[in-house]
């Protein structure tokens, strides 16, 4: 899918929670919130957002998920890394995904912690 259809595609609460990398619990708590995105519809199944509303969200309320988002992608396209890289990898990733997380003071302990793993995990397993 090309990154227009991913941007037209909808999302449900589960692809956003996901998106966020939050429990269901925070991640529902989020969506009740005036400044979050209106959603398309509400299904019977629950609610459906437009996939650009909640990128343009996430960029304006957590900087650093839009960065990690940019990251990933270009890390897909790298070529393999070596021991050194890794660990260089994982040192950049860390600077450039938790520093401005830690600088808005608009993150939970726990959304910190959550971050920081799953970079680890995506530089460190991205390989494998």
């Amino acid at each position: 899918m090309d990154q227009d259809s991913e941007q037209r595609a909808p999302m449900g609460a589960f692809e956003v929670q996901q998106r966020l990398g939050l429990s269901k619990k925070r991640a529902d708590i989020l969506m009740s919130r005036p400044d979050f995105p209106t959603p398309l519809a509400s299904l019977s199944r629950g609610r459906v957002w437009a996939a650009a509303d909640i990128e343009e969200w996430i960029r304006v309320h957590r900087p650093h998920l839009a960065t990690e988002a940019a990251i990933t992608a270009e890390r897909k396209e790298a070529p393999p890394l070596d021991h050194e890289g890794r660990e260089a990898a994982l040192a950049e990733a860390i600077q450039v995904r938790l520093a401005p997380a830690m600088q808005n003071g608009n993150l939970t302990v726990e959304e910190i912690s959550q971050l920081a793993a799953r970079v680890a995990v995506e530089v460190l397993v991205d390989e494998v």
